[in-house]
């Protein structure tokens, strides 16, 4: 691997070579002493079944080495971990090769799995119950953890590549409402939706935005058929027309006496 050193601890390098397309993004605590563990033996037989290694022995076999390049020095773990998520979504966006299972950061955000990687996670926690001491001291640790801007919209932009990838296919649409119905099916979990929806208040910013997407915006004649259709049901007609009184009894209760 290249020479290239720094003095800083907290760094986020690439490892790359000229006549490759894929790119692999990490971050080390320990300077250059991290990048250069990945061409050590061990990591290759430890690590062999990720593509960064399977990229790096294919270079090897041609009598290649991989460069090491620092993108970003940093000051502390925390920015470490932002800048890596930032590196990692950047070159995403402008459609580099990354080796990167994840979206980066101290995580595994954005790692997909096989059907038979989840089945043995599944086995291997079915049954197991976390003590309530566990469930307190997890809680407490993210309680009150903010991220930064930056952090925000790398997760934010992250999710919305992979949410609208998911949703666009059939399968992803089949499951989507299968877990819906399930979840409106459960009476404790829509006895808590509906609390949910009652305790939430929508700003005048939100609701001038959701009111201004929609504006104008026509349904498919399948939509308004389904629509349609469910109207003529007398029970749904009964439940919508039960809510709408509800909130406006509520309305005439919250203001104010004259």
């Amino acid at each position: 691997m290249s020479k290239e050193t720094t003095s800083s601890r907290f760094i986020v390098y690439a490892l790359h070579h000229p006549d490759s397309d894929h790119v692999y993004i990490g971050l080390s605590t320990k300077g250059m002493k991290r990048p250069r563990q990945h061409g050590l033996p061990y990591f290759l037989r430890k690590c062999a079944h990720l593509p960064k290694t399977k990229w790096i022995k294919a270079l090897r076999e041609r009598g290649l080495e991989p460069d090491v390049v620092v993108l970003e020095e940093c000051s502390s773990k925390s920015e470490l971990n932002e800048a890596e998520r930032f590196h990692i979504l950047y070159l995403r966006s402008i459609g580099m090769r990354l080796l990167n299972l994840t979206d980066g950061g101290d995580g595994t955000i954005g790692l997909q799995f096989t059907d038979a990687h989840r089945a043995k996670i599944s086995a291997a926690n079915k049954g197991q119950k976390r003590s309530q001491e566990f469930c307190a001291d997890a809680s407490n640790r993210l309680r009150g953890r903010k991220r930064s801007a930056r952090d925000c919209a790398s997760i934010s932009a992250g999710a919305r590549v992979r949410w609208k990838a998911f949703s666009i296919t059939e399968e992803g649409r089949r499951r989507m409402s299968e877990m819906s119905r399930k979840g409106w099916a459960d009476p404790l979990a829509k006895e808590q939706r509906i609390a949910k929806f009652k305790a939430k208040v929508v700003s005048p910013e939100t609701g001038a935005k959701i009111s201004a997407s929609l504006r104008g915006k026509r349904k498919s004649p399948e939509h308004a058929a389904k629509m349609a259709a469910r109207w003529n049901d007398p029970a749904y007609r009964e439940r919508v027309s039960r809510a709408m009184r509800g909130a406006r009894t509520r309305k005439k209760l919250e203001r104010p006496c004259q």
